[in-house]
Formats: structure tokens, sequence, C-alpha cells
């Protein structure tokens, strides 16, 4: 009934037409659907009176071109008997509607433009909040709810949001906040990748924003280290291949490789984070061992032949001395006819 309603001009105002103020609607677009009201009971009665009562007879239509009765109803197009005009046979809300061929395009029309509606009103929602998040003009996304929905109301919202996303990554640069530059990028790719239906490879556009995210990523790290680990994901087998990879900060910002191409995801989900050094062992001094009493035995044999030695050298040492009786070199002088004898 509300496609006839919206038809005949008794429908109400809706969210974004003519009338409605920007902070309803923007209440109105923000907050979530609800959620529709289950029709279980209403069913099961109308299917007890079927039973009851049994299939009623169709009763007699009129032509919409001359009026002329026709009984039965047609349950399809055909032309009508009288006047050979084509009638055209619609259904909506569970009843038949016999139109002629203008309004039956005017009616297809409005069908089309629910369908778009019911597209255009979550996406043009989701832009404005996507844009809210990045602190963008409160009185630009007002104006943007009280468009009529359409597919230029869906364009604008997501222009706010990434003409806000922009001028938030430019500020978070200057203060060096290197999180927030990966956390807007990030989101921004992943909502653009979503809205071009997932495509693979990725647009350059949505590649360019996605890598921008990453290299975010290896300047906040830079701060504490010139080398990054890849944590790869578990996606695809180059994903895989890459875990556990270190790659310097430095190159990789010059040549980066995330998202990898070729990878299945368009976007993996591959990230890098801060490399943890391996400790190295440390180096065992080497120690004399203990003494033990063989050990301590043999030292003390070993000195006290020392010590023998030198009073032997000692005692048979040699002197200077001519005179002296312990000489050596006297007591083995050669003996001759006349040389006195030692007693």
């Amino acid at each position: 009934m509300s496609l006839l309603r919206r038809l005949l001009g008794l429908g109400n105002r809706e969210a974004g037409g003519p009338g409605s103020t920007p902070d309803a609607v923007l209440t109105e677009i923000l907050a979530p659907s609800p959620l529709p009201e289950p029709a279980e009971e209403e069913a099961s009665a109308a299917g007890a009176d079927a039973e009851e009562t049994g299939p009623p007879r169709p009763e007699p239509v009129p032509c919409p071109y001359c009026a002329t009765p026709l009984d039965p109803p047609p349950p399809r197009t055909r032309r009508c008997p009288s006047c050979r005009q084509q009638v055209i046979v619609r259904r909506a809300d569970g009843l038949a509607l016999y139109l002629t061929e203008s309004s039956a395009a005017v009616m297809d029309a409005e069908r089309r433009r629910e369908a778009d509606e019911r597209v255009w009103t979550p996406a043009r929602r989701r832009w404005l909040q996507l844009a809210l998040s990045v602190h963008a003009p409160v009185d630009l996304c007002r104006q943007v709810a009280a468009m009529t929905v359409s597919d230029r109301a869906v364009e604008a919202a997501r222009d706010v949001y990434r003409t806000a996303a922009d001028q938030a990554v430019r500020e978070a640069r200057r203060g060096g906040q290197w999180v927030v530059v990966h956390r807007i990028r990030i989101a921004e790719a992943e909502a653009l990748y979503a809205d071009s239906g997932w495509p693979v490879p990725p647009p350059d556009d949505i590649l360019a924003l996605h890598r921008e995210a990453k290299s975010a990523v290896l300047q906040s790290l830079a701060a504490n280290s010139t080398v990054a680990e890849l944590a790869g994901s578990d996606c695809c087998r180059i994903c895989r291949s890459d875990d556990g990879m270190l790659c310097k900060i430095s190159a990789e910002l010059r040549k980066p490789r995330l998202p990898h191409a070729g990878c299945p995801k368009g976007l993996c989900g591959c990230d890098w984070f801060i490399a943890v050094p391996e400790a190295k062992p440390a180096r065992k001094r080497r120690r004399r061992p203990a003494a033990g009493p063989a050990a301590a035995s043999a030292a003390e044999s070993s000195d006290a032949l020392a010590e023998g030695e030198a009073d032997d050298g000692a005692e048979v040492g040699f002197t200077d001395d001519p005179d002296d009786p312990d000489d050596p070199a006297q007591s083995e002088a050669p003996l001759g006819n006349d040389a006195p004898t030692r007693p």
C-alpha cells in the first residue's frame, strides 16, 4: 500500500524531502534502520479465513481505457476485448493492478526509484558516518543529509568524507601522528574498495591509499628501530611466504611491497611490526679447573723436584776463588809426580 499511497500523493514526507529540517534528517540518516515488524499473526489469520470461506470468486474489473468490465479479470497482460488496447497487469502489496501503458511506465519508474533508494540511503548514511568520524563540518553534513536521496546525494556525501579525510591526514602528518594517518587511510581504502565492488586487482587510487597507510606504520616504527618485521596473513601462498621477513624500513619506504601483487584478496591483511632482535648468547669465560688431591700432590712433587735440582746445581757449582778447597776445578787438577795429594 505504500507504493499506491506514493503514486496517489498520499504518503508522508520522506527524509530529505521538502519541509524536513536538516537536524531531523541528519538524525534519521545516522540512526540505524528499523527492523521490519513480523506479520505472522496477520498471515495466519488470513489463512484461517480463507480455509473457512474458500477461495473467493474474483469480481469483474473495468478496463482502464474504455471501462468495459473484464470478467474474469485477466491474470496477465492482454488486450481488452472491447477496445483492443493493451491492459498492463502489475502487482503491488498482494493486489493486482490493471493499468494503461503510460500508467505502467510511471509505476515501473517509481519501483526503480524505490530500489535505488534502498541502495542510496545506506550508502549516504555510511559516507556521512565516515565524514563525521574525521571531524567533517557538521553544517556541511546537514546540507548533504537534507538533499533528496539520489546518486548525486551519495556522491556529495563521499566527497565530503574524502575532503575531510585529506585535511585530517595533513594535520596528523604535521604533528607526526602516524598512527592517526594509518587509521584514516586504511578506513578510506577499505570503504572505497567495498564501494567499487572489491575488484582484483584493486584500482590504482585505492592501492595508493593502502600503501600510504602501511608507510605510516613504518614511519611510526622508524622512531625506535631501523628494521621492521612483516607479519603475513594466511590468505594466500604469497602472503604466507613473506611471514616473518625482516626488512629495512628505509628500503620499504622507497619501494613498498604491500599489498602483495597477485593476492586474491586484493588488499591483503599483511602488516608491519617492530623487529625484536634476537638475544645473543653470553660469552662464557674459561676458568682453570679446581685442583684435586691428585693434582695437588703432583704439583707438590714438581715443586720439590724443582727445588732439589736447584740445590744440586748449587752444590756442583763453580767458584772463582783459587784457594777454595771445595772447588771442583782444584780437585780435578791433573796429578803429577810432585803434586800433593789430599789426605
